[in-house]
């Protein structure tokens, strides 16, 4: 097996500043700690990227899975034939991903082709 990227998309990168400065309101280092965390959690994809459960299961009609990090959701894709993982956003349990008019099923779509032009794929390695 090839080494296996990690890469975020700019959705799951703006959801882990608003986790950040969610904490950041109550203590700065608690929440460089808990990104830290999660971050490693995410890492573990590396090692392990079918460790997540996969979105069908949970009633999401989407080619991607769901990796359960403390009180959040990482929703993420495994692109096995390019040894890629893209980390495509970051929710919070009470984000309600279920309902048919749930704008999470839009903005989960919109990763599909993003039109985001900044340039913010982060990525942070292989395994």
């Amino acid at each position: 097996m090839n080494p296996v990227e990690l890469e975020y998309t700019c959705k799951a990168e703006d959801d882990l500043d608003s986790i950040f400065f969610y904490i950041a309101q109550n203590s700065i280092p608690n929440a460089l700690r808990y990104l830290d965390k999660m971050r490693s959690t995410i890492e573990n994809l590396l090692v392990t990227p079918y460790m997540g459960v996969d979105c069908r299961t949970k009633g999401i009609d989407r080619d991607c899975r769901i990796l359960v990090c403390d009180n959040y959701l990482v929703f993420y894709q495994f692109d096995e034939a390019n040894d890629k993982i893209k980390i495509l956003r970051i929710l919070g349990f009470g984000y309600n991903v279920g309902q048919p008019t749930s704008s999470f099923r839009a903005e989960l779509a919109e990763t599909r082709n993003p039109g985001d032009d900044r340039n913010c794929w982060m990525k942070t390695g292989r395994s």
